[in-house]
């Protein structure tokens, strides 16, 4: 008997997925289209829609000031003395002898303006130098010398990390005014999981919809 030519393949599947472009979903039901479900809401931001980061503008306030003359928030006290004069009285802290060992190693100045310093150097200082290392030499109040290598995570990854790790509420609530709220970087200030923003009507997700005035809905 000859085959019966049955034309191009086609797969069917009962799951609630594209194999090529979209997440798996559960059987759509109203809950997965609120916010304030778990089966709906952004896993990143709760349903939120915001975030709490650390704002660069809270960390550099005034770009006008050199890092001599605390530019850098968090790190006037380690460059700013009483006299004014940045060298005269240095800072013994180890944040202030990591961070001069970094200036000194990268040719930042401590006396330009922030603003008009280099974007590479602004972003080195800001959020680290990747796998590099820094010799640092620290010189405690007796005078003694003592030196290490260290590498540079960067001021924002640094105090994301300690704001997320102390235990301490007063080490928490220093942090935290450099935060800022900032739209969710996964849901876009929509809310919702990507598996609730995929399903559309006409091109539009409840999201897109839920943005328009009363009369274009």
């Amino acid at each position: 008997e000859e085959p019966v030519d049955m034309g191009d393949s086609m797969i069917f599947s009962e799951s609630m997925a594209c194999p090529e472009h979209g997440p798996q979903i559960a059987e759509m039901a109203p809950r997965i289209f609120s916010f304030n479900s778990p089966y709906g809401a952004c896993p990143h931001c709760k349903g939120i829609g915001t975030v709490m980061e650390i704002d660069e503008a809270l960390v550099v306030p005034d770009e006008t000031l050199s890092i001599a003359q605390g530019a850098v928030a968090p790190w006037a006290s380690y460059f700013v003395t009483k006299s004014g004069d940045p060298l005269k009285a240095p800072s013994m802290a180890w944040g202030a002898q990591l961070g001069r060992a970094i200036c000194a190693e990268e040719n930042i100045p401590l006396d330009k303006p922030f603003g008009k310093l280099k974007q590479s150097h602004r972003r080195l200082l800001l959020y680290g130098a990747g796998d590099k290392r820094y010799i640092v030499e620290y010189k405690k109040a007796n005078g003694r010398k003592l030196e290490w290598d260290s590498d540079w995570e960067g001021l924002i990854p640094q105090m994301m990390r300690r704001w997320k790790e102390s235990s301490s509420e007063g080490a928490r609530e220093h942090y935290q005014q450099f935060f800022s709220d900032r739209p969710c970087p996964e849901c876009g200030g929509s809310r919702l999981k990507p598996e609730s923003r995929a399903v559309t009507i006409h091109d539009l997700n409840i999201s897109d919809f839920c943005r328009f005035s009363v009369d274009a809905a």
